[in-house]
């Protein structure tokens, strides 16, 4: 998630920092290397977040609840016709 808030001429960027790999969370909602993130912004704020391969791998079980949730959800938003 990237929030932007404008303030006395000029905008804050706060962006999502992977607590475990270090990634960062992009304008389109993937994941990227730092170094490559500030090349194209460089005036930005860094809090912290989970990327979804270190969410799976630090924490498994629940992780596979919150895809479980996350299918269910789905199919009942979108029943499949028989």
């Amino acid at each position: 998630m990237v929030q932007r808030t404008a303030g006395a001429g000029s905008a804050l960027e706060i962006v999502l920092l992977c607590s475990f790999c270090g990634r960062l969370r992009n304008d389109t909602g993937g994941w990227e290397q730092v170094d490559r993130y500030i090349e194209k912004n460089p005036y930005v704020y860094l809090s912290h977040g989970i990327c979804p391969e270190c969410a799976e791998l630090q924490f498994p079980n629940e992780y596979a609840a919150i895809c479980l949730d996350k299918k269910v959800n789905e199919a009942k938003k979108n029943p499949v016709m028989a």
